[in-house]
């Protein structure tokens, strides 16, 4: 005589079968695979973010130029910066500053920073 199976175990005894059927399919191998390489890639990718984010700041080289305010420079509005003055430092660049009441003739002195991932430099005016 046959047990006859309950409503739940037939629904229990038809979704093993589903689950088996499906885990033996290519399609479905193939499917987990595209999901487990597109999850490395997500975090590749922030993990990449981090490392950029950490690189790209500018670090102090401990070098102070002097530099004198020779001229004025056309407006930079746009920047929120409104006039801005050329100042000529001791080692032969030039940079802007905001005029704010800056005079030409006027020494101010500067810390020198650079990038490090493109190794440019750039100088902020000191605090006093």
């Amino acid at each position: 005589m046959t047990k006859k199976l309950s409503r739940k175990d037939k629904r229990r005894i038809a979704r093993l079968e589903k689950e088996r059927k499906l885990s033996a399919s290519p399609l479905f191998k193939k499917a987990r695979s595209h999901i487990i390489q597109g999850f490395l890639a997500i975090v590749l990718f922030i993990v990449g973010l981090q490392i950029f984010s950490f690189l790209n700041k500018s670090e102090p080289t401990g070098l102070t130029f002097t530099g004198v305010v020779v001229d004025f420079a056309a407006s930079s509005v746009r920047r929120g910066q409104g006039i801005l003055a050329v100042v000529e430092l001791e080692n032969g660049r030039t940079t802007y500053v905001a005029l704010s009441g800056r005079h030409i003739g006027e020494s101010l002195e500067f810390d020198e920073y650079q990038d490090r991932l493109t190794r440019i430099y750039s100088y902020q005016v000191k605090d006093f």
